[in-house]
């Protein structure tokens, strides 16, 4: 679900250089809505929720929260990366939320905050919230959010977190009530030991899923926390499903883990879904964890949940991207390969798993939740497909639709 960071210490992208009008540089939906940041570090943003009206970022008409067309956020300038997310545990229900990362290192947000995932002091009263600033958070380089816990990556590799927190999936110990953390706090990761060395484990990217959180250190080790009923942690899964199996605090995810990858070399990515996880290895492989429902796992019976498994079916992925029950994978020629849920033509493709999305053009990035999917190409093009219900394809558009372009003006 997520809201992704792509590779290990990826640059951030400053606003500058060449403009050419109508070109994206980063894209995020939640399903709900969608976000795309365009070539001058303004951002636009489309759909929406009624029940959730700073969803958006800008403001709309009384009313029309539902299904709002393309529009710029006029509020926002020098925006380096979104996060969008769509999340849901019973029974508090859903928590819709976006993130902005200025150039700055300042991060602002919208949208639900009854469970502390605005990271505003006193926001958890309120439904929602409308476009503000995140106080006290500076220095950070990459953002990521569940819809119901948010994660921020600071520049010298520390992490800190805020949401809903009954699984640990915000890494430590709640600040508000028995299962919230109302302002971002620091995670305390274990110690990296490598033979007599001690030395503290530094973190390069992140991502939020819908109860678990994933972490890849500047070390190439991998590190989780929240629930694992389905083995989305890449550790033992529980003995029957659906049960709670939750990791409260940052783990290193071996010796299994370890000990199936190993030979791939390092992790380079990493994405959380709602029951999955996807890691990428430094030889081009990708590895799946938790639930295959849908094959999204690569395995071919769907009644299975891995701990850890080769997709076995690809070579040469240069990233990942794991969205509510569907796993996508970029290759090294720019096309998009995916499989699981596809109710909505939200793979991109109506064919068989593993057939390569219908996008013309070299896929750099991909964003999926809840029936949505956006792919950015080389050219700065963006395109959509899946449920249109509220207008988040940002295009006009049916439900079910194969992608399409979306038009930034």
């Amino acid at each position: 679900m997520t809201f992704h960071v792509w590779e290990a210490l990826r640059p951030v992208k400053r606003p500058g250089g060449l403009v050419v009008a109508g070109q994206a540089r980063t894209i995020a939906t939640s399903g709900a809505h969608s976000l795309i940041i365009d070539n001058t570090g303004h951002v636009w943003s489309c759909g929406g929720l009624i029940d959730y009206p700073g969803l958006l970022g800008r403001v709309v008409s009384p009313g029309s929260e539902y299904g709002v067309n393309l529009g710029r956020i006029e509020e926002l300038d020098n925006v380096v990366a979104v996060a969008a997310a769509w999340g849901d545990d019973d029974p508090l229900g859903l928590g819709v939320l976006s993130l902005f990362l200025k150039s700055d290192g300042t991060v602002y947000v919208c949208g639900c905050s009854d469970v502390g995932q605005t990271g505003i002091a006193g926001a958890e009263i309120y439904p929602s919230i409308l476009l503000g600033q995140i106080p006290g958070l500076s220095d950070i380089v990459a953002i990521a959010t569940s819809g119901m816990h948010s994660l921020f990556l600071k520049s010298d590799g520390t992490v800190l977190a805020c949401g809903y927190n009954r699984n640990g999936q915000c890494g430590g110990a709640s600040n508000y009530g028995p299962n919230l953390v109302v302002t971002p706090q620091p995670i305390d990761f274990p110690w990296d030991v490598s033979g007599s060395d001690l030395k503290e484990v530094k973190i390069a990217a992140i991502s939020a899923g819908n109860k678990h959180s994933l972490f890849l250190g500047t070390n190439g080790k991998t590190y989780s926390c929240g629930i694992n009923e389905y083995g989305q942690l890449a550790k033992p899964a529980a003995s029957n499903w659906g049960s709670f199996n939750s990791y409260p605090g940052p783990t290193y995810l071996s010796p299994a883990y370890e000990n199936y990858v190993g030979s791939s070399g390092l992790t380079k990515a990493l994405s959380a879904d709602i029951f999955n996880s996807l890691f990428l290895m430094e030889d081009g492989t990708a590895w799946a964890a938790g639930d295959n429902a849908y094959g999204q796992c690569g395995l071919v019976d769907t009644n299975l949940f891995s701990e850890v498994s080769l997709v076995s079916e690809l070579s040469g992925v240069q990233a990942v991207e794991s969205g509510s029950g569907a796993s996508f994978f970029i290759l090294s020629d720019g096309s998009v390969s995916s499989a699981g849920d596809h109710y909505d033509n939200q793979l991109g493709h109506n064919g068989a798993n593993f057939s390569l999305a219908e996008v013309p053009g070299k896929v750099v990035e991909v964003s999926s939740n809840n029936y949505v999917t956006l792919f950015r190409t080389e050219d700065g093009k963006v395109w959509s497909c899946g449920q249109n219900g509220q207008g988040q394809l940002g295009r006009a558009a049916a439900n079910g639709s194969l992608p399409g372009e979306v038009v930034l003006a």
